[in-house]
């Protein structure tokens, strides 16, 4: 019984080790898509699609399965429509610093890739 216990000690240590990564990468994805539309109100479409499409390999190298990864593009999709339906009116938008946001968003996504 005491070897059961030792043995499976390693996997709770790994299953934490897991979930606490998948809820840096699901704080990631959600950050990315937040800024991705407000690259889009802010008419920088190809800095959304940069942040879209760099999310998605990063949650590929990260190890997560190709479905969850489609999951992962719907969420990100919802993301995005949920944040530009809340901010109609883009005179109340801060772009410089929004597109600044999302750059530093941008960056630090593909040195995260970088060094995977």
């Amino acid at each position: 019984m005491k070897f059961i216990r030792l043995l499976s000690l390693p996997l709770v240590v790994l299953a934490s080790d897991a979930l606490a990564d998948n809820a840096a990468l699901n704080a990631m994805l959600e950050e990315n898509a937040s800024a991705a539309a407000y690259a889009r109100l802010c008419d920088d479409e190809p800095m959304s699609d940069q942040l879209k499409s760099n999310t998605m390999l990063m949650l590929a190298l990260s190890g997560i399965d190709a479905q969850s990864v489609q999951l992962g593009s719907g969420k990100f999709n919802d993301i995005m429509r949920r944040d530009i339906r809340a901010k109609r009116k883009p005179n109340e938008l801060n772009c410089s610093e929004r597109l600044r946001w999302a750059r530093d968003l941008l960056a630090a996504t593909q040195e995260s890739i970088r060094l995977k």
